[in-house]
C-alpha cells in the first residue's frame, strides 16, 4: 500500500488497455471511455490510445450521465466539461466543472450489477459478507508518494462528506438490501473529522446499523474520545500508515504530518481498548538504506500493532516522489512504468 488507494489503480491501465483491445476487435461501433486517476493526470497520453473514444478528467459524478445522454441520442459528446473526446482524428479537450460537493444528494449506490460471491471477502481469518463505502470524499495531506497532491492542486478540493442522518440512511438500506456482516470504511483519513460529527454518526451508526466495521486513519487525527467512540460503535479494525519509521525520510522525503510520537501513541489508544490494528510499512524509498529500514521495524515495535503490512515503494505518475525519483536517478525515465 501507498496512501492512497487510487494511486494503485495508476497501474491498472494496462489491463484496461487489453480490455479496450478486445472490445474494439469484437465490435468497433461500441463507444470505449475511461476515466480515473491514469486518464486524470495523462490525459494527452490516455486519449491518444486507438482504443479510447472518450476519458473523463476528474470526477465523472455529473460529465458521465451526460455523456451517456449524448451517445444514447446520437451526439457525439465532444462538448463536455470534464470530457475529452476524438472525432474523425480530432481530440477535443473540455475544461472541468466544479467539483460536486452536495453528496447527501446523491443516489444510494447500486450493487445489483455485481455476482453475489463478490460480497464474500476474508478478514481476519474469516469469511464476511462485506460493503465498502466512503463518508469523507478527498484528503488534504500532501505526502509525496500519493496523488491526492497532485488532484488537490488540480481541482482545488477540499473534504467532503456526508451528513450522519444522510450517511446513515445509505449504511441501513445497503446493510438489508445485500445482507451485510461487515462494512469496510476507504475514507483516507475516517477520524479527520469534527469529534462532534463523529459523535452523532457513531450513536446512529450503532443504533441503526450495528455492523463491524474497520477504517483507515492518520495517527495524527487519532486521540482518546475517538477511539472510544470507535469501539462503542463495534469497530473491528484500524489501519493506520507509519510508512517509514526514520524521521528524516518521514518527515522531508515522505512530508507526513504525524510525527512518530503520534504514531506510538495512536496505536497505544487502539491496543488499550483491546482493537485491532494493522500498520503499513514501505520499503525501498528514495534515500532510505539498511539503518532506516531498521529504524521502521524499530517503531512497529513500539505500536505494536496486530498486523504489520509492508511493501515496495512505486514511483507513480503526478507524485513529487516520482519526479525525485528520477532526478535522483533511481529510476531513468524509461524505467518508470
Amino acid at each position: 500500500r501507498q496512501g492512497d488507494l487510487h494511486d494503485r489503480l495508476l497501474g491498472e491501465r494496462f489491463i484496461a488497455r487489453d480490455i479496450s483491445r478486445y472490445i474494439r476487435e469484437y465490435n468497433p461501433d461500441i463507444p470505449i471511455i475511461w476515466g480515473g486517476v491514469f486518464p486524470t493526470v495523462s490525459a494527452d497520453t490516455t486519449i491518444a490510445c486507438e482504443y479510447i473514444d472518450y476519458i473523463c478528467v476528474g470526477e465523472g459524478i455529473e460529465a458521465l450521465p451526460e455523456l451517456l445522454e449524448a451517445i444514447e441520442a446520437g451526439k457525439d459528446g465532444t462538448g463536455i466539461k470534464n470530457i475529452y473526446a476524438k472525432k474523425a482524428g480530432e481530440i477535443f479537450r473540455n475544461e472541468n466543472r466544479p467539483l460536486f460537493e452536495d453528496l447527501d444528494s446523491l443516489p444510494y449506490v447500486d450493487w445489483d450489477i455485481f455476482d453475489k460471491r463478490q460480497f464474500y471477502k476474508p478478514f481476519d481469518g474469516n469469511i464476511v459478507v462485506g460493503g465498502d463505502w466512503m463518508s469523507n470524499w478527498g484528503c488534504p495531506y500532501r505526502c509525496t508518494y500519493c496523488i491526492n497532491n497532485w488532484l488537490n492542486r488540480l481541482a482545488k478540493r477540499k473534504l467532503r462528506r456526508y451528513s450522519p442522518e444522510r450517511a446513515v440512511d445509505e449504511l441501513e438500506y445497503l446493510q438489508k438490501k445485500y445482507h451485510l456482516t461487515f462494512m469496510r470504511f476507504h475514507d483516507e483519513d475516517f477520524l479527520m473529522r469534527p469529534i462532534e460529527h463523529l459523535r452523532e454518526f457513531g450513536q446512529l451508526y450503532s443504533d441503526r446499523v450495528g455492523l463491524p466495521f474497520s477504517i483507515e486513519t492518520n495517527p495524527h487525527s487519532v486521540t482518546d474520545e475517538k477511539v472510544t467512540i470507535l469501539k462503542e460503535m463495534g469497530i473491528a479494525s484500524a489501519s493506520l500508515a507509519i510508512e517509514s519509521g526514520n524521521e528524516y525520510i518521514r518527515k522531508t522525503i515522505l512530508k507526513r504530518v504525524d510525527s512518530l510520537d503520534d504514531i506510538v501513541r495512536a496505536f497505544s489508544y487502539f491496543y488499550e481498548n483491546g482493537i485491532r490494528t494493522s500498520s503499513f510499512n514501505m520499503l525501498g524509498l528514495p534515500f532510505e538504506d539498511r539503518s532506516k529500514i531498521f529504524d521502521t521495524i524499530e517503531i512497529n515495535r513500539k505500536a505494536r500493532p496486530t498486523v504489520a503490512d509492508s511493501g515496495f515503494f512505486f514511483p507513480f505518475e503526478a507524485t513529487e516522489l516520482h519526479d525525485i525519483s528520477v532526478k535522483n536517478n533511481f529510476y531513468t525515465k524509461e524505467e518508470v512504468p
